[in-house]
Formats: C-alpha cells, structure tokens, sequence
C-alpha cells in the first residue's frame, strides 16, 4: 500500500489538492446528499464520494438491435481488433486478420470496405495495430502504428493524412479523441522500440504529455504534464504496477493514476475544469485473488503465443512479476469517452479475464451506473446509450453485437 493510501481521509485529500492543484481552497463547502459533495474551488468544481458510489446495475436489452458477422450476407471477420460505434448505431470495425476497416450501417448491413492493406493513401499497414477514433457523424480517425500514420476519413474518403512527431526512445503519442476543433487530442505510450529498463529513473514518476496535434500544420502542443510511468528497477512491469492513464470526453482530457481514487477532467488549454474522488474499496494481490488472476492470464498468454505457447516460455514470463500480498491491483485500466460526453472507467485485471466492470460518470463527474458485461461479450465501443461488442459462436465465429443498455 502507497503512502496515500495509507493517510487518514481527510489529510490525503487535502494533500492531493495541495499537490496537485496550487491555490485550491479546501474550505468552501456545499453538501448535495449524504452520499457526495459537491463545491467550487478556485473556479474548479471539486466532486467528492464518501465511499464507493452505490449506482445503479446496467445491462445489455434482452435482444440485440443487431450481429453481424455470422449472416449469409455478411463480412466474415477473421480477428476483430478494434471498432467505434457511432451515436446513430452504425460502426466502423477494423478486421486485424484481414487487415481492413470494414463500415456497418445503422441497421448492422455491410457498407463497404473503407480502408485495405496496402502502401498507399487510405490504406494500412502489414504489421501493427489500428486504431480507430471516431468523429462527427462520418469521420473516422485511423491511427497506424506501424507506420506511425494518422489518416482521417470523412465521408468515406481521405480528407488528411499525417505523421506526428516520433517523440523519445521511450514514449511517443497516440490518439485518444477529436476536439471540437479539428485538432487531436494525443497523449503518451510507451514506443514499441523502447528499451528494456525504461522504467528506470531516479525519479518517482516518468512523466507523460497531453498533446494537440493539428493534421493540417502538422503542430504538436503539449498542453499538460502528468504522472505516467514509475519508477522500477524490474525490466517487466506485468499488470500489476500503478500507472497514470489519460482519456479524453466531451472534447476534455480525463487522468488518472491507478493507484489514486481521483479523475481529474483538463481543457484542450491545459487548465484543470474538475476533480472527482472516492474512496474505493481496495483489491489486494492475496493469493484467493492472485490464483484465478494467474490462471486467466496463463490462457491469455498462450493463446497470444500460439504453438511457441511453451510451459517454460509462460512460466518465465511469470518469472518476472513480483508477487506481494500487501499490494493493491490496479483502481482502473482504460479511460474512454462516449458520444454523449460521458465517461466510461474499466475496472479490471486483464482485458481478457473476469470480472470486469465497467463505470458510467456523467460529464459533471457524478456517477451514473455500473456494467458488468457477460461472460463471452466483450465491450469495444459506446455511443447513443448503446454498447459494441464482440461475441463467438459455438464454432468460433467471431462477430459484433449492438445492444441498448438499459437500468439507468
């Protein structure tokens, strides 16, 4: 447990102000509820949970409002690696084994390929992800990691295309949404080509950047600095080491450290607009939760490596992950925006193992609701109170399921 962890309440939030935030004013205070509070400081509105909130449970409607995937007529998916969902239901889904960016109607009916494998405008890479980011109503941001590309389609066809700066031996910055502008919101990974002690520095915390790209000027601006990566003299981090994470909703970065129960939402200027803490309930790496987390993880790993899947490959992987009963997993792993300017927080230890939960906070920071998606549904995308996700058949065919959540 982390020195944070370990204050009592009240001066572990006042610290974090003071740390984070100079000239925050913890004395003003307004009560709405006995559950949160909710108060301006220094023109920052400040949301703060006693506790976990208790929210409503939701869940997928009974039916979906459409597959698509396993029909006479439809595109057959070998690897599905990625989708966004468009506040109207249709979709646009990258296919990882095909390599190629297929486009869904609103009904689920196949539109067209928009994007094949290939060398020239519009087209992507051999090797790497894709990553899709979605826009207005036909504007999909391709991001290729491969050739570190970013291509924009509107209406279907290329309107832009550009390379970000490559960044560091260490970090460099991918998409995370659109602004209202135009300009990308961008913020730090860790760079396929980074060294294996990258983590070690004699500081606490590396830091990461949240960038503005423009595709037209081709202009980075670091707006904010953020605590990314610790420090640690391990070559492998595994799952279970805290990081900072950024997202971004409603046209806003949303931060994160993993191991702190604090959002805090930033302008495209850098200036801090909200904060919201809770106090969780935190998950320790025990041996009654390290076991199943390990036996999860163990089928994950080898379906990644395939035949090379040996048990002296998987046992070294282990290997280099520290086992310690006092720490805690991880608060969070994705953050992620919705259509609607909300933002969606995944609870998890692995995005392949169970349980996993996913929360729904409103632009305003108040808790909306939690969904625990079903064994076999994996969630990739929200927008228009609607999920996008990915189910197998008793075969093995892969395809996508829209469905309305319903129980806000």
């Amino acid at each position: 447990m982390n020195a944070a962890q370990a204050l009592p309440t009240g001066i572990r939030l006042a610290s974090l102000c003071a740390l984070l935030l100079p000239g925050c004013d913890e004395a003003a205070e307004s009560h709405v509820g006995a559950e949160v509070q909710i108060r301006d400081s220094a023109g920052i509105r400040i949301v703060e949970y006693a506790g976990t909130p208790s929210v409503p449970t939701l869940t997928l409607a009974d039916e979906p409002l459409y597959t698509h995937g396993t029909g006479p007529d439809d595109y057959q998916f070998a690897s599905i690696g990625g989708a966004v969902l468009y506040p109207d239901g249709s979709a646009a889904v990258f296919d990882w084994g095909n390599r190629e960016i297929i486009l869904l109607g609103p009904d689920g009916a196949f539109r067209n390929v928009l994007a094949r494998q290939g060398d020239g405008p519009g087209e992507i890479s051999q090797f790497g992800g894709i990553a899709l980011t979605a826009g207005g109503a036909d504007t999909l941001l391709v991001a290729d990691d491969w050739t570190m590309l970013l291509t924009l389609f509107a209406g279907g066809a290329v309107a832009q295309n550009a390379r970000p700066p490559p960044g560091d031996a260490v970090a460099r910055a991918v998409p995370k949404a659109i602004g209202d502008d135009g300009r990308i919101l961008m913020a730090s990974v860790v760079s396929s080509n980074a060294p294996t002690d990258y983590r070690a520095f004699a500081e606490p915390w590396r830091s990461g950047h949240m960038v503005l790209y423009d595709l037209s000027t081709q202009v980075a601006e670091t707006v904010a600095r953020y605590d990314w990566i610790a420090s640690s003299s391990k070559e492998s981090s595994g799952h279970m080491e805290h990081v900072g994470r950024v997202g971004a909703a409603g046209g806003e970065f949303v931060y994160g450290r993993s191991d702190v129960p604090q959002l805090v939402w930033r302008r495209t200027d850098g200036t801090v607009r909200q904060i919201m803490r809770w106090e969780p309930e935190w998950l320790l790496t025990s041996e009654e939760n390290w076991d199943p987390f390990i036996t999860c993880m163990r089928t994950h790993v080898r379906t990644l490596m395939g035949p090379s899947a040996t048990e002296e490959r998987i046992e070294d992987t282990w290997a280099r992950w520290d086992y310690d009963p006092s720490r805690t997993y991880p608060l969070f792993g994705w953050i992620r925006g919705d259509s609607e300017g909300r933002l969606w927080l995944e609870n998890r230890w692995q995005s392949s193992c169970y349980p996993r939960r996913l929360t729904a906070i409103a632009p305003d920071g108040v808790w909306l609701g939690v969904f625990e998606p079903p064994e076999g549904f994996m969630p990739l995308h929200m927008a228009g109170g609607r999920v996008l996700g990915t189910v197998r058949d008793d075969l093995g065919v892969q395809s996508v399921a829209v469905y309305e959540l319903v129980g806000w």
